[in-house]
């Protein structure tokens, strides 16, 4: 179905509403909040009300002048070297972007890197994970991890890309 515009969007709206309240629209995969990322498509629990209110109150169309531009995607960095988590950082480097797999579908994952002094910084949470949704997801702003670092994960299947710099923890 196409959501391009209200007219095609309007006959999904019950279906739009239990999607969006059962996290499965929009398709993003990272759970808001848990990181920062560029071009985010999940939505706040906020949002999710503010769209079960509008189909509650028969969907109704809005006025066209509140429509935003139309983004415009920014090219996703390059991620390489994959790594069984948990990883130690052996140098400090720059996050820009942080893609996880190995995981099955419906699996869920939290990744946080945990400096030498144990402060723990939130990477990504992907909760019931699905291939077809699998990318990198690009920080808002690059994330300065200190050598030491550990990189690790709630999900033993997870695997990382990230840069060479990063080994596996023996």
């Amino acid at each position: 179905m196409s959501l391009l515009d209200y007219a095609e969007a309007r006959p999904w709206a019950k279906a739009i509403k239990e999607e969006v309240l059962e996290r499965r629209m929009p398709p993003s995969g990272a759970m808001k909040g848990y990181g920062e990322f560029r071009d985010a498509v999940s939505l706040s629990q906020e949002e999710m009300h503010l769209v079960a209110d509008w189909v509650e109150g028969g969907a109704p169309k809005g006025d066209s002048a509140y429509l935003p531009a139309k983004p415009k995607p920014a090219p996703t960095p390059r991620v390489s070297v994959t790594r069984r988590l948990p990883v130690r950082i052996l140098e400090p480097f720059t996050m820009t972007a942080i893609r996880v797999e190995g995981l099955a579908e419906g699996d869920s994952v939290r990744v946080a890197a945990v400096t030498r002094s144990g402060i723990a910084i939130p990477l990504v949470w992907i909760p019931n994970y699905r291939p077809k949704w699998s990318r990198a997801y690009v920080y808002r702003e690059p994330l300065r991890l200190p050598a030491g670092t550990r990189i690790v994960s709630t999900n033993p299947a997870a695997r990382l890309f990230t840069r060479p710099s990063a080994v596996p923890e023996p």
